[in-house]
């Protein structure tokens, strides 16, 4: 799971051309670093019912299986109405813990998996700093959810309706 919050099913993803868009930026700007120690960067967006989450992940291009920095930054969400400038601000909140992050050298603590409130043009976010492999999380929630449906009720990795 890679919300902050609990959730029984999973979240809306950012359309692809807004997170396609901000990896090319991101490439772009970072491109020394990402030459230098041939790495790419991963975006993904999530919307669930309460809640907005970008994640940023730094992976290496030659090695999938290499621990990536991955970047978490949340925010309680009150739907599109209220909250339309949320995506490119907490584009923004990233952008700053971004730079925070990357500037530390290797042997400094960067990660911090414990999520951290901060607070930007008077909301407050929450983020995080993990090892955390996105595209494996990903696939293993949903090979979860396709197997979900073989358990049989009781069974210990029956969570249906349990997390609502």
């Amino acid at each position: 799971m890679l919300s902050r919050k609990e959730y029984c099913g999973e979240g809306e993803e950012f359309p692809p051309e807004w997170t396609g868009s901000v990896q090319e930026l991101l490439d772009e700007t970072y491109s020394s670093l990402c030459r230098l120690e041939e790495r790419q960067f991963g975006v993904y967006g999530f919307i669930y019912p309460d809640e907005i989450l970008l994640i940023i992940s730094l992976t290496k291009k030659r090695d999938p299986h290499a621990l990536p920095l991955s970047l978490f930054i949340s925010a309680d969400y009150r739907g599109p109405k209220r909250d339309e400038n949320l995506p490119e601000n907490l584009l923004d909140v990233s952008a700053f813990l971004l730079e925070k992050t990357l500037s530390k050298v290797p042997s400094e603590d960067r990660y911090s998996p414990l999520w951290t409130e901060c607070t930007h043009l008077s909301k407050t976010y929450y983020f995080k700093v993990s090892r955390e492999n996105i595209d494996l999380a990903l696939e293993a929630d949903r090979l979860l959810r396709e197997n979900r449906d073989d358990l049989g009720e009781g069974h210990p990795l029956d969570f249906k309706g349990k997390m609502q």
